[in-house]
């Protein structure tokens, strides 16, 4: 059985539990996501800050570039080189002043070399560094050529696998007629371009690059990761919509910035996911554990208090639990002075009340039983003395002789069946009989009243289970069921009649007698079944109220005592008796 403080502790501590636990995670939530803004806002202004450096590295470029175009001595030898065959004296030429140029930001500059409008580099040994560069990127270089754009920047990869080398193409016009004199290609050390870029970008992000129109990887601070892990489209990466990325089966955060000094470069930067929430699953597990660890002490506050609530009711519970099995408990104890007090106090004044109200009335029944038992043997034996004086036996057997010498048989038959009726009665020894012999019994008692009666046409049928011969019923127990049959059922109808006796053996002894005559009307039936039907014919005391009577004084517990009737279509009268000596409580 559930207790009740189990049940209180619930419905109590769960209400507390989902409230407490639904504060926690509103706070927990709140938390982590001000943590996660409060990131999201430091990369954005780590990226802000990337771009501010990148820009003003690419500002120095082109501050080279405009100062390069703006020298007189450049700008003469540049019209040299158009209008005439170049001499390697004019080559030595421009690559005196381009050297000059370069020797001011020798840490940042590789070289600056110049190039005719047809594409060839004007320097003075061809094979000097960044002349490489240019050959690897004829293509690039025609490409910017035919933009008519004013400046680029290309990249050239080294076998690193990172950018080392940027490449700056700048058209070189007479910025007075705006004449288009041929180009100019300024070789940057990519690591110098990019050494303005902050150490803590590194510790911030998994993975930092800079590309050129979304694929083309300019720079990067993890160039080996880059290159074996990230198998990714990189344009794809740098305008995720969904701000995610899995690489090697690890989800990456993507954050992207486009460079406003030159548009066609975006700042991506790489977040491992698992990392960027470590801090607020920490907190969550912290949380959890605090939240665990206070839900016990609630739950056992709750079950404390609901057994100093319900112990008292727990005891009542125990003590009818003792009632239902028959056994008076002792008053229950009660140590408050509360309402639990007056219940407890009533339950014990209503127990001792129904104890002593239950023991008078068992007494009493017991008493009612025992004179009831005592008129019932008085009834049988006043019954049997009735036609107990053994004089009229031997009359009878005298009587039969000489009925048989006359040659009298009907008279003889007559004799022998009364005499059989009247050997039961003087048989006061035993209670019982067997089913054989009640039949006989009753078989003599129907002889007789067939020739008493032998105008009313009444056919009488036996039929019993061959295995219930030997079964013991109550003696002339069947003989007053038929003679209520015939006097009461058959006779008043003045029309040939039928009466049937039927024992079968089921879960019990089954004995059934029907007779087709007047029936009995309900009020009458309801009478005799409870005892209040009186009937000034003498028959009539030892009829069917006797019978049922005997019913419940032989088996108190298991007789079976059934009665159908209807006026004018006749009367079946059905009870079952323990085959196995057993009892079967009595109904009716």
């Amino acid at each position: 059985m559930k207790r009740i403080s189990l049940r209180f502790t619930l419905w109590v501590s769960l209400p507390l539990i989902l409230a407490f636990g639904l504060t926690i995670l509103a706070i927990t939530s709140y938390h982590n996501t001000q943590v996660l803004q409060e990131k999201y806002k430091i990369m954005g202004q780590m990226l802000e800050l990337a771009d501010s450096e990148i820009s003003a590295s690419i500002n120095t470029i082109r501050s080279l570039h405009s100062s390069l175009v703006h020298d007189k001595r450049l700008k003469s030898l540049m019209y040299s080189q158009k209008q005439s065959d170049v001499t390697p004296g004019l080559r030595r030429s421009l690559s005196e002043v381009c050297g000059e140029y370069r020797a001011r930001n020798t840490s940042l500059l590789v070289s600056i070399l110049p190039i005719s409008l047809g594409g060839t580099v004007l320097d003075t040994i061809y094979g000097q560094e960044g002349v490489e560069n240019l050959k690897n990127q004829s293509a690039s270089f025609e490409k910017f050529s035919s933009s008519f754009a004013y400046g680029g920047l290309l990249t050239s990869k080294s076998d690193g696998g990172n950018t080392s080398t940027l490449t700056y193409y700048g058209s070189y016009y007479d910025m007075t007629n705006f004449e288009h004199l041929g180009y100019l290609a300024i070789n940057i050390r990519a690591n110098r371009f990019f050494f303005g870029l902050p150490s803590s970008l590194g510790s911030s992000f998994s993975q930092l690059f800079v590309l050129n129109n979304g694929t083309d990887v300019v720079y990067s601070l993890t160039p080996d990761y880059l290159e074996n892990a990230l198998s990714s489209d990189l344009s794809a990466i740098s305008s995720k919509a969904d701000n995610r990325v899995i690489i090697d089966g690890r989800t990456f955060l993507v954050y992207s910035k486009r460079v406003e000094s030159y548009p066609s470069w975006r700042i991506v930067g790489l977040v491992d996911y698992e990392d960027m929430m470590s801090q607020t699953r920490k907190t969550s597990e912290l949380v959890a554990g605090i939240f665990l660890i206070a839900t016990c002490l609630l739950v056992a506050i709750c079950f404390l208090i609901a057994r100093q609530i319900t112990k008292p009711i727990l005891r009542i519970n125990e003590a009818m639990a003792q009632i239902s099995k028959g056994l008076w408990p002792k008053p229950v104890e009660s140590h408050t002075n509360d309402e639990m007090h007056s219940l407890i106090t009533g339950f014990n004044d209503m127990t001792e009340s129904v104890q002593k109200l239950t023991e008078s009335r068992v007494t009493e029944q017991m008493e009612k039983r025992r004179i009831e038992t005592a008129m019932l043997q008085g009834q049988l034996a006043l019954l049997q003395s009735q036609i107990n004086p053994h004089f009229i036996h031997n009359t009878l057997n005298t009587m039969k002789y000489m009925a048989l010498k006359a040659g009298n048989t009907e008279l003889y038959e007559t004799i022998v069946s009364f005499n059989n009726l009247l050997r039961a009665s003087i048989d006061t020894d035993d209670r019982f009989a067997t089913v054989a012999d009640e039949l006989s019994y009753l078989e003599s008692y129907m002889l007789i009243q067939q020739k008493r009666y032998a105008d009313a046409q009444i056919t009488f049928r036996v039929w019993s289970d061959p295995e219930a011969a030997e079964l013991l019923l109550p003696r002339l127990i069947l003989q007053p069921l038929v003679e209520n049959a015939l006097f009461h059922g058959i006779l008043p109808t003045r029309r040939p009649g039928r009466i049937d006796v039927t024992i079968l053996i089921e879960d019990a002894l089954v004995v059934s007698i029907s007779d087709d005559g007047q029936g009995i009307e309900p009020q009458v039936l309801q009478s005799l079944m409870d005892g209040t039907y009186k009937n000034t014919r003498g028959y009539s005391r030892i009829g069917l109220r006797n019978v049922i009577d005997r019913v419940e004084l032989y088996y108190p517990k298991s007789g079976k005592f059934y009665i159908s009737s209807q006026p004018n279509l006749g009367t079946l009268i059905v009870f079952k008796i323990p085959n196995t000596g057993g009892e079967i409580q009595c109904t009716q």
